[in-house]
């Protein structure tokens, strides 16, 4: 099978209520408020400066990066496997290139900063969506379980898969990511590269 495309407002209205103008740029990055608790998988290790720019990353920091979509599936599957749960919802940015493009369905606008297409399916859905075509290895802007026990996050700007979840579920993800992964304060804006 493959993901199923079509925007279900129910599912995404707890998204929708979190978009207060002063912490929304929280919820794109770590996830909506509510949850026991956060982390941070990174790709690139936190900036050593205020105003470090992506490309003073040393070469070989920089080629040893995993690939993002590849962290956000590793990190969703550690949490699955937590769960017991495997249906579901993924909101996909359609700023990205995607190649086939995403289908003609409804669009969630986050904040009017991200415009995304919904999807439902498991992460082995996922996964054959994105091997179905040429340019679809982009990663997705939010993954959550039908239940919403936890929630992975992935901004465009970002280097680091935000996670929202019980005490429980974000102790295995530092505990068991293959990526570095840190607790978050979700009040505490982190360090971004620039």
């Amino acid at each position: 099978m493959t993901l199923h495309f079509d925007l279900v407002r129910a599912e995404t209205a707890w998204l929708e209520a979190s978009q207060d103008p002063r912490s929304f740029g929280r919820t794109l990055t770590v996830g909506p408020p509510g949850f026991e608790a956060y982390a941070r998988v990174l790709t690139l290790p936190d900036p050593a400066h205020d105003g470090q720019q992506e490309a003073d990353v040393a070469d070989e920091v920089f080629d040893a990066a995993p690939v993002e979509s590849d962290v956000v599936v590793e990190t969703v599957e550690l949490l699955a496997a937590g769960s017991g749960l495997d249906d579901l919802r993924f909101l996909m940015w359609d700023g990205y290139p995607y190649d086939p493009a995403l289908p003609a369905v409804d669009r969630i606008d986050l904040m009017r900063l991200r415009s995304c297409a919904m999807a439902t399916g498991s992460l082995a859905d996922f996964r054959t969506w994105t091997t179905s075509g040429r340019e679809r290895h982009f990663p997705p802007a939010f993954v959550w379980p039908t239940d919403r026990s936890w929630c992975v996050a992935y901004d465009i700007d970002s280097h680091f898969a935000g996670v929202a979840g019980t005490v429980d579920a974000i102790e295995r993800v530092v505990a068991e990511s293959k990526h570095p992964a840190v607790r978050d304060d979700r009040r505490v804006i982190p360090a971004m590269y620039h």
